[in-house]
């Protein structure tokens, strides 16, 4: 007579996770060029927030799959004004992502006392989920 393990059913079925297919790839990747084409262009005016413009473009070149290197190449595309101009003076400083995120940061994002006093001024606008304002004011 057989002993079996009552833990493991004879009809036990494997399961694998679903690969999408080939038209659902194309589907992504056409989906993640459009996002990036809508990505906004960064000038390093006083206005603009780079470490928010940082993570909005890393978030965009993630969804497009894209490597290291081509974030470098491509992100230039997404400067102008005075920040194109710099980049076009340090670029031969600056081999790569990792070192232009940290260049550009160190360039572009305001100082301690402009941070502070946005955040004193920083309202919550109507419509405005709690968490929105609470992660922008952080």
């Amino acid at each position: 007579m057989e002993h079996s393990d009552p833990s493991i059913s004879s009809d036990s079925t494997v399961h694998r996770p679903l690969l999408p297919s080939n038209m659902e790839q194309e589907y992504l990747r056409t989906l993640a060029k459009e996002q990036v084409k809508t990505l906004h262009k960064f000038s390093g005016s006083n206005s603009e927030d780079v470490i928010h413009w940082l993570q909005c473009v890393e978030q965009g070149f993630d969804r497009a799959l894209l490597q290291p290197v081509n974030k470098y190449i491509a992100v230039q595309f997404y400067l102008h004004g005075a920040a194109a101009k710099w980049f076009q003076f340090n670029k031969s400083n600056i081999n790569d992502w990792v070192t232009f995120k940290s260049e550009l940061i160190k360039v572009y994002q305001p100082s301690f006392h402009q941070s502070l006093l946005r955040m004193e001024q920083r309202h919550q606008t109507l419509g405005e989920s709690v968490m929105e304002y609470y992660h922008d004011k952080m």
